[in-house]
């Protein structure tokens, strides 16, 4: 029989997102309705069941990533713990992540993603776009063999959703505001 946790003690306001531990006690994520989460299609490689405002994803044994529950101007949910700074959502945990320049992205500001070598980087700029990424940094990180994604932040949700989803070593770098 399947179980919700955290079953009981969330603060009030809070939407996290839900863990369902199954019978083989591997665990199941689950999104709240109107999140971001994987369409149909994107899920063969792992098992997944939609219910009624819900999406049920069973993780590979041997994958521990965080997931994205919630996003609006200034503040994000991931793994049920609210950020109301930038972030960047890397394999097995969240940094809080500050830029040399405010509004514009450097390879220097990417410095801590490099170690765990992402198949992709999800750079959400913001919830207006605001934050720039100039084309050099793209190139090098297209030359370190990652391939970049950049749109606002509320698609890079999705689409960060949606690689682990298929399994994908995925990296977001996410600005909360403008």
């Amino acid at each position: 029989m399947a179980r919700e946790w955290p079953s009981e003690g969330q603060p009030p306001g809070m939407n996290p997102i839900s863990l369902i531990v199954s019978i083989d006690r591997r665990p199941i994520y689950t999104f709240p309705t109107g999140v971001p989460s994987p369409a149909e299609g994107v899920c063969e490689a792992i098992p997944w069941r939609r219910e009624p405002g819900r999406t049920y994803l069973q993780a590979p044994d041997d994958l521990v990533v965080p997931r994205i529950s919630q996003y609006d101007f200034g503040r994000i949910v991931v793994d049920g713990v609210p950020y109301n700074s930038d972030i960047i959502v890397l394999p097995g945990h969240v940094m809080r992540w500050r830029r040399k320049e405010g509004h514009r992205l450097r390879v220097e500001d990417l410095s801590n993603i490099f170690k765990d070598k992402p198949e992709y980087l999800v750079v959400g700029t913001g919830y207006d776009g605001m934050m720039e990424v100039p084309s050099n940094v793209v190139e090098e990180l297209r030359s370190r063999g990652i391939s970049t994604d950049v749109c606002r932040t509320r698609e890079a949700v999705g689409t960060y959703n949606s690689l682990v989803g298929k399994g994908r070593n995925v990296v977001a770098a996410l600005h909360l505001t403008c």
